[in-house]
């Protein structure tokens, strides 16, 4: 019987040791779990910082544009209207002319 109860103590030793390094696995895996997540939780707010400083960098660039073809539409415009200005005004005369003819039957 001393042999028997040798091998029930070793098997409860055995399955004791077992327990343990189950729960030791899991909190292990639950640790490299945790790690895991962190990580992926930075990397993933990095390329977020990435993402918004290009981002912020492209709504630079475009303002600067809009301001830069704004002001070369007002140019455009205001050249545009000078141009129909000078036109009109050195037709104004002959219109006069026509509209005075016109009118007067002459």
């Amino acid at each position: 019987m001393n042999r028997d109860a040798e091998l029930v103590k070793k098997l409860l030793e055995t399955e004791t040791q077992g327990k343990r390094r189950i729960a030791q696995a899991r909190e292990e895996n639950a640790q490299l779990v945790k790690e895991a997540k962190d990580r992926a939780h930075r990397e993933i707010e990095a390329f977020q910082r990435q993402e918004e400083a290009k981002l912020v960098e492209l709504q630079t660039k475009n303002a600067a544009e809009i301001v830069q073809i704004s002001k070369d539409l007002d140019e455009r415009v205001t050249r545009e209207i000078n141009a129909l200005n000078n036109y009109a005004s050195s037709h104004i005369d002959e219109a006069a002319k026509l509209i005075v003819k016109v009118v007067l039957g002459q």
